[in-house]
């Protein structure tokens, strides 16, 4: 599985981007990652409900390919409580990639 983000945005307007393939990731940290698309029920969800718009806000896109699955949702950071799994998986990912 292989998982990329990209979010940008906020008060000082700085990109930051990641990616991490978990077949090459070490055991434990490619299992956490696939228990956070999985709690983020990446693939099953339904795309976002818009956000609030606003300069100082942070926008993620996070793209997971797993197979001959690939999915891009993009959502507001710190938006809708509905997004905090998706948060997650983006910090996680931008901390280690």
């Amino acid at each position: 599985m292989r998982i990329a983000v990209k979010c940008s945005g906020g008060y000082a307007g700085q990109e930051q981007t990641g990616a991490i393939d978990t077949q090459a990731a070490a055991a434990a940290e490619a299992t956490q990652l696939v228990a956070l698309v999985e709690r983020a029920r990446f693939f099953d969800r339904p795309v976002p409900a818009a956000d609030e718009i606003g300069a100082d806000l942070q926008k993620c896109s996070i793209t997971v390919t797993d197979g001959g699955r690939e999915r891009t949702i993009t959502f507001v950071q710190g938006g809708s409580g509905d997004t905090a799994a998706l948060s997650a998986l983006a910090n996680a990912v931008l901390q280690r990639g």
